[in-house]
Formats: C-alpha cells, sequence, structure tokens
C-alpha cells in the first residue's frame, strides 16, 4: 500500500493559530478581570437524564466570568481559523454548525446571557485580526 505524500507541517500556520488563541484569551481575562460579571443560574430540581447533567455542569462552571463568553469564544474562532485555513468546504460548513450550536446552547441552558455570547464573538475576532496583522504566514 503507497501512502500519499502530505505536505509537511506549515510551522507559521501553527504559531499563527496559536497566538490567535493566546491574544483573544489573553483579551477576555483581561476583560474578566476589570469587568467580572457573575449570573444566576437557573436551579435544575428535575429527575431526569439532562437535569442530573445540567448539575454536574453547573457543580463545576463557576458562575462568575460570564462576559465575555469563552465558551463562544473557542467555538467561533474554531470556525473562522477552519475557513482561513482554506480548509473543505465540507469541513468549514462542519465547524460552523458546532460553533453555532455551542454558541445557542450555552444561553439555553443557562450558561450564559446573550450579550456574554456577543462578546464573545467580538473577542474571537478581534484574536484573529490581531494575529493576521503581526505574524507572517
Amino acid at each position: 500500500m503507497i501512502l500519499p505524500e502530505v505536505e509537511p507541517i506549515a510551522w507559521p500556520r501553527i504559531r499563527f493559530v496559536l497566538t490567535a488563541y493566546a491574544i483573544a484569551s489573553v483579551l477576555a481575562f483581561i476583560v474578566y478581570a476589570a469587568y467580572p460579571v457573575r449570573m444566576e443560574r437557573p436551579d435544575y430540581t428535575g429527575e431526569g437524564f439532562g437535569m442530573g447533567l445540567m448539575r454536574d455542569v453547573i457543580g463545576v462552571d463557576d458562575p462568575a466570568n460570564c462576559f465575555p463568553s469563552s465558551h463562544t469564544l473557542f467555538a467561533v474562532l474554531g470556525p473562522i481559523l477552519v475557513s482561513w485555513g482554506r480548509a473543505p468546504r465540507w469541513l468549514a460548513v462542519v465547524a460552523w454548525i458546532l460553533g453555532v450550536s455551542i454558541c445557542a446552547t450555552t444561553i439555553t441552558v443557562g450558561q450564559h446571557y446573550f450579550v456574554d455570547v456577543a462578546g464573545g464573538i467580538v473577542v474571537a475576532a478581534i484574536g484573529f485580526l490581531v494575529a493576521r496583522a503581526t505574524v507572517k504566514v
């Protein structure tokens, strides 16, 4: 069996991706420190599987530092980078569907407010744009 030739790892692209995540993360932590937001979470007292699962999630996820949403930041920055990296169209579509789904579910399960999600999207975009302006790829 002959394996297809694989392009060598492009370290400048990996450096770019890591820089984008680092910039976005640092920016989010600066906002957390300057503008700490705490939210009231719903009380999941039911007996179903979903209720037990949500109790477990809330048990390990501190209700502080909600703005901007890091869930959203990472869920959106991934598809931005996949799309920018010229991945196959089907992969970019799957990445965006997953990212949008994470954004929606952080609101519907009571982990974040809409403004937290919007803030996460903005921080992801800023991280990408600053990395694009500063890292030569």
